[in-house]
């Protein structure tokens, strides 16, 4: 059985007031209702995670069945180019991201490079890995950056944006009337960026075009 998993961040505004807020200035950020519809539509295994432990235990889960193999991992969560910011509170005036759970380059080679040791053999050798998450290759000329850090430990190519990536929703009179909506933020269509209407909008990861890769190179 081949997956394509799916990981998102589990994301909330500090206060109903500051969600209204958001809604009021159509400037929507990703919180976990839209990424739990953007996962769904997108990988036939899909969680929520919080910190790296969770990630850890959900590629267990995930790759415990004797057939599973790990044909593809998206992870979906806010960025802020150098770490992904997998779970925390959005303030929407002043833009704020608060009690923040960051994943690390760092945490990423020297815990989940170990901590997947015993699951290479059900990750397939043409396995992708994408961070979804916004400039998730914005620091691609580091030598070790997310992408180097996470091809590394899962010994497959990863993939990710020099770009900002856009949540999208449409809002009538002040309410949410659809979400789950994202694309890549390329200064097209300002009028309608936010919406579902945008050009570019997707319910579907996979169809988002990546601008970089670090490919891992078996010897």
């Amino acid at each position: 059985m081949d997956l394509d998993v799916v990981l998102f961040g589990r994301w909330e505004f500090v206060s109903p007031e500051q969600e209204a807020k958001a809604i009021l200035h159509k400037k929507p950020f990703g919180i976990t209702a839209d990424f739990f519809r953007l996962a769904n539509s997108s990988g036939n295994f899909t969680r929520g995670v919080s910190s790296l432990t969770d990630f850890v235990s959900v590629i267990r889960e995930a790759l415990e069945p004797a057939d599973a193999r790990l044909n593809s991992l998206g992870i979906l969560c806010h960025s802020s180019g150098d770490s992904l910011m997998i779970s925390g509170s959005l303030n929407a005036d002043p833009i704020l991201f608060l009690r923040l759970t960051l994943i690390t380059p760092r945490q990423v080679r020297t815990l989940l490079g170990p901590a997947l040791s015993g699951l290479r053999g059900k990750i397939l050798p043409e396995a992708q890995i994408t961070l979804y998450g916004c400039h998730t290759a914005s620091s691609y000329e580091v030598p070790v950056d997310l992408l180097d850090a996470f091809a590394t430990a899962f010994q497959v190519s990863c993939y990710g944006f020099k770009r900002g990536l856009q949540v999208c929703v449409n809002i009538n009179r002040g309410v949410i009337t659809d979400r789950g909506y994202i694309r890549v933020d390329d200064g097209s269509d300002q009028s309608q960026k936010h919406t579902c209407q945008a050009a570019g909008c997707t319910q579907d990861l996979r169809e988002l075009k990546p601008d970089a890769v670090r490919a891992f190179v078996r010897i």
